[in-house]
């Protein structure tokens, strides 16, 4: 049904260039083709942005990335203190709540 649209729409556009003349033809054709050069243009300028929203997004990621992969300070401080002898170990939850109802 939309393609009958379509093909009766175009038929219609064919039927009124067949009463223009050549010069008016010439004239339409121009336009067009300049108006087809205007938006390749536009086509490109869009393409190379949205590589660069692409590439940009990648770097964010890439830190992203390498950011979770490294321990957070609180962790490295906890870490230290483990090393350090510091800290106690908990067998339950129940003692766990208990040491830290003490601190």
């Amino acid at each position: 049904m939309i393609q009958a649209k379509i093909d009766n729409a175009d038929y219609i556009y064919i039927e009124k260039l067949k009463a223009k003349n050549e010069r008016q033809l010439k004239v339409m054709l121009d336009t067009l083709e300049k108006e087809a050069i205007k938006i390749k243009i536009e086509q490109t300028k869009l393409e190379n942005k949205l590589k660069d929203k692409i590439k940009k997004s990648h770097f964010v990621k890439d830190i992203l990335m390498e950011r979770w992969r490294q321990p957070s300070q609180e962790l490295l401080e906890a870490i230290q203190e483990i090393q350090n002898g510091g800290g106690t170990v908990c067998t339950s939850m129940e003692e766990f709540d208990k040491q830290m109802a003490e601190d």
